[in-house]
């Protein structure tokens, strides 16, 4: 018997080391911790690996939250608030839109989880109230990856312009962002919206210009070729201006679509434009750009040169032209900056080039009863600018650095500023401030 034992002793020596490295393995797969799902902050990736291995950096993901809304503002000492739309990802503002009592920011994302959750590069809806609280965020739906291009509020909903590998998206999105209503229309380059008293015209851009209107049924028409510098509602027609390769033309177009006629100036390039009323009369202000230099023209609505007044300006990279009572006031930005403010005759009644020295690109203006606001990206940050037209202005420094940014004036007698700001993640943020 004790042979047989002894036979035995090494088979059950090695059946039980066996089942020891079968019950170890089983207690490592075990206890692995699961990432978790919700109610944690992002961990910065490299503060969660102290090596600078960038293997090893490529692999390290921050453990995933998720935004409980409605998402309430922060105490700021230097804003009346702050807030912020963050995830791990990009989160980019493509517009902000307003109402009488809510602000909505349309964004650019591809953020795998936090405020936002998107399973491919998406464009979502963010519904603010004025003191800065997130009510909602709505991610719009598309089977490809979507890119933004327009939008704009309507009396119904709001109507967002996205485009990918195959198509053009229309989104109309509800106010209180339950839901959205997906409309295609074919590829094109580009895409913008345009207000009339009738609804929203869509505009594709291309080797071929294709405006659609939605009345019952959707209506097409084609323009000239060129890039689109503005359109507007006359209600019998509307007024798009065109540049071309050789100058810019002015198309009348019928509510059915239809070129009803066609104006071309030759040798120049229309670099701004702004209807006002002079004496009753429909009048047009366009800075034309050539060989020559920049010239001033106020026209009628027929366009013709020969009854028109003129004034040379100084060359400009960007120009806008900001109607104010019965003058115009002129914003220079790029290599020549300054205010400045022309009277019916086109004589510069007041000029003020001091306030933009500093300024690189304007983001946006808001006109007021005695100046305007500009928000600029400066030398030493974003900033926003109180101009009034007594030649004084205030500078308010609202962050060190950012991207784009937008900003609107509240009921309240605030203003709101969003902001890209680039960190590591990529990032939305919100100030407002008394002015």
């Amino acid at each position: 018997m004790n042979e047989k034992f002894n036979r035995f002793l090494p088979k059950a020596l090695a059946l039980t080391l066996v089942a020891a490295i079968i019950l170890v393995a089983l207690s490592i797969v075990n206890n692995t911790k699961i990432p978790a799902q919700s109610g944690f902050t992002p961990i910065d990736p490299a503060e969660k690996n102290v090596n600078n291995n960038d293997d090893e950096n490529e692999d390290i993901i921050p453990e995933p939250y998720y935004t409980i809304f409605p998402k309430q503002a922060k105490a700021s000492a230097d804003f009346l608030y702050e807030q912020e739309l963050s995830g791990y990802g990009n989160i980019v503002i493509k517009n902000l839109l307003q109402t009488t009592d809510s602000l909505y920011a349309v964004l650019e994302c591809d953020t795998l989880f936090g405020d936002i959750t998107t399973v491919k590069k998406a464009v979502a809806v963010a519904k603010m109230s004025l003191l800065g609280i997130v009510e909602k965020i709505l991610a719009l739906p598309s089977r490809l990856d979507a890119c933004y291009l327009c939008s704009k509020l309507t009396a119904e909903n709001i109507v967002i312009m996205a485009k990918t590998a195959e198509n053009v998206l229309i989104f109309d999105t509800v106010y209180d962002l339950s839901g959205s209503e997906t409309s295609t229309l074919p590829l094109a380059q580009g895409g913008r919206l345009f207000l009339t008293m009738s609804g929203c015209i869509m505009l594709t851009e291309g080797q071929n210009n294709t405006v659609y209107v939605r009345n019952g049924e959707l209506q097409t028409g084609f323009l000239p070729s060129g890039e689109i510098l503005e359109i507007y509602d006359f209600y019998h027609y509307l007024l798009i201006i065109i540049n071309t390769d050789t100058g810019y033309s002015i198309v009348k177009l019928s509510p059915s679509l239809k070129i009803l006629q066609s104006t071309v100036i030759e040798g120049c390039k229309a670099v701004a434009i702004t209807p006002f009323a002079e004496g009753g009369e429909q009048k047009f202000l366009v800075a034309e750009k050539s060989s020559a230099g920049t010239k001033l023209w106020k026209y009628t609505v027929a366009f013709n040169r020969l009854d028109a007044d003129s004034a040379v300006i100084s060359d400009c990279d960007e120009l806008k032209l900001l109607p104010h009572g019965d003058k115009i006031l002129a914003v220079f930005s790029g290599s020549t900056r300054g205010i400045y403010l022309f009277n019916k005759d086109l004589e510069c009644a007041l000029a003020n080039v001091s306030a933009l020295q500093n300024i690189n690109e304007i983001y946006g203006y808001i006109l007021y009863n005695n100046g305007c606001y500009l928000l600029a990206d400066s030398y030493d940050g974003l900033n926003l600018i109180d101009y009034r037209y007594d030649n004084t202005h205030t500078v308010n420094n609202v962050s060190d650095e950012s991207g784009d940014a937008f900003f609107c004036q509240n009921p309240n007698n605030t203003l709101s500023v969003f902001y890209n700001f680039m960190d590591t993640f990529n990032s939305v943020k919100i100030t407002a401030l008394h002015v």
